[in-house]
């Protein structure tokens, strides 16, 4: 899904600019290009595996890589040693996916989803995707209409 929304960017960039994907290359690139293998892993279990959470996160790692490629003037050492690393490497890292998650909120969120009762879990599981009623939800789960609607309103 991430790597269809980077084609589908590269591609939009690629019409504006009128650029010729054969001589850039563009059109051989995967997720790969862009992400390490922990910071994907990272990405997707703070996210819940929920599709929107993931390319927020994904969007905002790849700003923070960015932001650390073209660099500012006013960086303390240890910060200039993390940039010059990314500079040679330019994938998101580990540690840039890490802090993407705590600037979305997302591992606030995965721990209290953590927190929350197997039902809610699973109400939550069946809103996730697709917009159903209290009504709809019950009849699923094989729970009191009622209940469905206090969690809810939870």
């Amino acid at each position: 899904m991430l790597e269809e929304r980077l084609n589908l960017t590269i591609q939009s960039k690629e019409d504006k600019n009128s650029i010729n994907s054969d001589d850039n290359n563009i059109n051989n690139l995967n997720i790969y290009d862009f992400f390490d293998e922990d910071a994907i892993k990272t990405i997707f279990e703070n996210s819940l595996g929920i599709p929107k959470l993931i390319l927020d996160i994904s969007s905002k790692a790849l700003s923070l890589l960015k932001s650390m490629i073209i660099g500012s003037s006013s960086t303390t050492p240890k910060q200039s040693l993390l940039q010059q690393e990314q500079k040679m490497n330019r994938k998101v890292s580990n540690k840039i996916a890490i802090q993407a998650c705590r600037q979305i909120k997302c591992q606030q969120a995965k721990m209290e989803y953590g927190n929350l009762s197997d039902i809610k879990k699973e109400i939550i599981y069946k809103i996730m995707y697709k917009e159903r009623s209290a009504t709809e939800i019950a009849a699923q789960i094989r729970k009191d209409r009622t209940t469905v609607s206090r969690h809810l309103n939870e």
